[in-house]
Parts: structure tokens; sequence; C-alpha cells
């Protein structure tokens, strides 16, 4: 129980968006420091009251009507830590008398509400409050089309969604995502999931020169010029009957676009030396962090070349707007950068704290470069904050409750001021923005176009 000295120094959290209690609403537990192998969970807290968060002698999730109980193996977790509670149309989160603190999106806090998109952590163990997301297993852990795609996140919803439906078909789809967001991931995905026969083949436009362009990607014969010692069937014939990824496809000269535009209406192609066409029946994945209809209104990218290649459109969110599989990416990631200590390994503390804190500006692709370098210097088991890279590190959490966590919301008379928040928690993703705020994804574009909001800026 909180002291009346407590609750008078304890601020009531404002939340970045007005306080709900949707009926989808799910208390993600993320990732354990202790245990980071460990299957995360959403707990679902439809017809639920009261959520106590504690330590136990291993993990545990015990329901009672209207009551869930959350135990957790770690030692810096008290027997009884955090308490979530339903308060009219929304959710409370108070420190049930822990001792190393509750902190609600990085801050030491006594008392706060709580919003999809805010973080709880108790310890080193760090939860997630959300609001919908990709359907769940039976057990409450992710699912997803092939286990890469597996998420708990909302802005993953419409990829999970949307991913088998294509894959079945032959139409052309572009993936756009940030650097290093898992692109390839969702066009291997798409493969994987199509049936198809044929390779799975990756090329990079960017690291194709202009000169070899063709070349390389529709074959030669030998001695069709100077080093060609050998033939080449190229990376089109070497994806028939399968799938080819050309990434970085906005990084294309104009001389490739007009190529690669000609094989596209042609379906077949010409290896460099012959005369005689090849039919392909390659299907054609494109992937590039370029807006590229930005760059055909700038008359930097064939709008022809667009248009064949755009037949659907997957966008992937960064890591930042999917804070809630930093878990399962964890996980998934100790096991390939470590193999043969991943199951030892532990997260020190303030790694957790760390990791959540960071913007991931190379998303998953900078994770795993971090996890993977900290795995090497972890010669006792044990991961530090010292050993994340210095972009990582966040500094030392404050040693007692602040008044405040996150930038507080706006206020409730002000739609423009909740619409720009929810555009910042979802990255721009008008799908997501709308479910959140209950609304038709028009009506956010006509909100858009009232207020002279630019979406661009959110994606960035």
């Amino acid at each position: 129980m909180m002291s009346s000295a407590q609750e008078t120094i304890t601020s009531e959290l404002g939340t970045r968006a007005q306080g709900t209690r949707p009926g989808d609403a799910r208390l993600v537990l993320v990732i354990e420091g202790e245990h980071p192998l460990e299957k995360p969970i959403a707990v679902s807290l439809r017809d639920v009251d009261v959520v106590e968060i504690g330590r136990g002698a291993a993990r545990e999730i015990r329901r009672v009507p209207r009551h869930v109980a959350i135990s957790v193996a770690d030692g810096r977790v008290s027997t009884a830590h955090a308490k979530l509670t339903a308060e009219g149309d929304g959710w409370v989160v108070v420190d049930a008398g822990s001792k190393n603190g509750m902190f609600l999106n990085g801050t030491r806090v006594l008392r706060g509400k709580l919003a999809p998109g805010d973080t709880i952590r108790c310890g080193e163990v760090l939860f997630m409050m959300t609001a919908g997301g990709p359907p769940l297993a039976s057990d409450g852990s992710a699912a997803g089309p092939v286990n890469e795609l597996a998420s708990f996140a909302p802005a993953m919803a419409d990829v999970v969604a949307t991913v088998p439906r294509i894959a079945r078909g032959d139409i052309a789809v572009l993936v756009h995502g940030e650097t290093g967001a898992g692109k390839e991931i969702v066009a291997s995905a798409i493969h994987e999931l199509s049936g198809r026969r044929g390779r799975f083949v990756a090329v990079n436009c960017a690291a194709l020169p202009a000169t070899l362009f063709e070349a390389e990607l529709f074959g030669y014969r030998k001695g069709a010029f100077s080093g060609a010692t050998a033939a080449h069937e190229g990376f089109v014939r070497a994806a028939d009957d399968g799938t080819l990824l050309l990434d970085e496809i906005g990084e294309l000269r104009a001389e490739s676009q007009a190529a690669l535009l000609r094989m596209l209406e042609q379906g077949e192609v010409v290896p460099v030396g012959e005369t005689t066409p090849v039919r392909t029946n390659a299907r054609i994945i494109a992937a590039t962090n370029v807006e590229l209809e930005q760059a055909v209104h700038a008359d930097e990218f064939r709008r022809d070349l667009f248009a064949r290649l755009a037949g659907f459109v997957v966008r992937v969110p960064p890591l930042r707007a999917r804070l809630e599989d930093l878990g399962l990416l964890v996980a998934a990631l100790l096991r390939k950068v470590a193999p043969d200590q991943a199951a030892q390994l532990r997260l020190g503390p303030g790694v957790v704290a760390a990791l959540a804190a960071h913007r991931w500006p190379d998303n998953i692709r900078e994770l795993r470069n971090a996890l993977h370098a900290a795995s090497l210097l972890a010669t006792d088991g044990v991961i530090t904050v010292d050993m994340l890279p210095p972009a990582v590190r966040s500094p030392a959490p404050p040693s007692a409750p602040t008044p405040s966590a996150a930038p507080p919301a706006p206020p409730a008379d002000d739609p423009q001021g909740k619409l720009e928040a929810a555009l910042a928690r979802h990255a721009g993703n008008l799908a997501a923005v709308a479910r959140e705020l209950g609304k038709d994804p028009k009506q956010i574009r006509r909100w858009l176009e009232m207020y002279g909001i630019d979406v661009a800026k959110y994606r960035g």
C-alpha cells in the first residue's frame, strides 16, 4: 500500500492518447532480462479488472474471474511489484511497494495512466500495453504465417494479414521500409508461402554497376565481352519458377530502369551476346527505402516502371514502431549470432531499459549487430550495458519517482494533438492510427488535409 505521503508526491501521468479501455487491449510480456530466450506472451485484458505483477519461482500466469496474476523469475522484481487496475474507460498502473521501482515509459513513477504503446518495466522485465494486433496463438504467444513474421505489434497487423493472401498470386509486390527493417524477410516469406518450385534469389540493385546490370540480370554467353570466360544464366533465369527480389530498386539508373521495364513487359530476357529471347516465369518483388512515388514526381524514377512494380505495396514498420516484438527479435537474433551460448546468456541490469529506450535508426540490423558484439564480450554469460554500442546505452534511471514520464498527452479537446500523437506512435501508419482512434481511414486522411499535416515526417 502507498502511504498518503507517497500519494501526495505521485503524479497521475498524462498518456499519449486519451485513455481508453478497448475490448482488445493486451498486456504483452515483452522480454525477461534473466531469461531472454523465454517466449514472449500477450495477456488479453478483456473482462479483466486487475492485473498483479510480482516475483515467483518461475513464470506463471494465473487467471480467476476478472483478475490476472503474473509471476516472473527475476531477482530484481519484488514479490508484489506492480498492479494494473481498470478505472473508468482506461487503465492505471501503480507501484505495489517494490524495492527497485516501477518504470513507466522509462521513468520511475508510483502511479500512472496507461495508453496503448506505453511500457512498464519491473526489474529487468518489460511489459507493453497494446490495443489489438495480429491474431495470437492459443497460448498467447505470437503467431504468424511464417515464424519470421510472428508479431504482437498492431503496426504489423496489416503485414501479417496480407502477406499470405498476396503470396498465392503472381502480382508484382513492392516492399517499402527503412534500412534494416526486414524487407528481405517479408519478401522471403512471400516466396515461401507462394508454393513456387523455383528458388528465391535476392539481388542488391545498388551494388550492380550500370554497365553490368543487363549482363548480371539477364545473363550472357561465353565470349560476349571481355572477361566473359564462361556463360552465365543471370539472376532472372536463376529465379525461374521462383521469386526474384530486386532490393534497393530506387537506386537504379535510368538506363537500367528501361532495361528492367522491357523485361517486365515482355516476360522474357535476351542474354548479352545472344539474339534469341528466353521466356521467364520469375515472380518479381522489389524492395526500397525510397518513397518511389516521390521519386516519380521528381522525374528520378520511371512512372511506367513504378506501375509495373507496385502491383501491391507492403509497408514494413520500423523497429521503433513495433517495440512489442523486441523480445521475439532478441531471442531469434541471439540464437543466430551466438548459437553455442545463447541458452546461457542473460541481460544484466540496465540492458532491457537501454534496448527499450533506443530509437533503432538502423532497425533490426542494428539490433543484430549490437547483440552480436555484446555476446562476444559476455564471456561470463552476462551482457552488461557497457557491452552495448555507445549509441544504444541509456543513462541510469533516476533513483526516486519523478512527476512525469513521456511527453504529456494533448488535452481531450485538442483533436489535432491527439492525431499527431497517434501518428508519432504508429510511425505514420494510417491504418493503425485509424484503428486506435476508432475512425475510418478516410476520416484520418480528411483530418490530415484539414490540419495540413505531412504524414511523411512521421515515417522517417
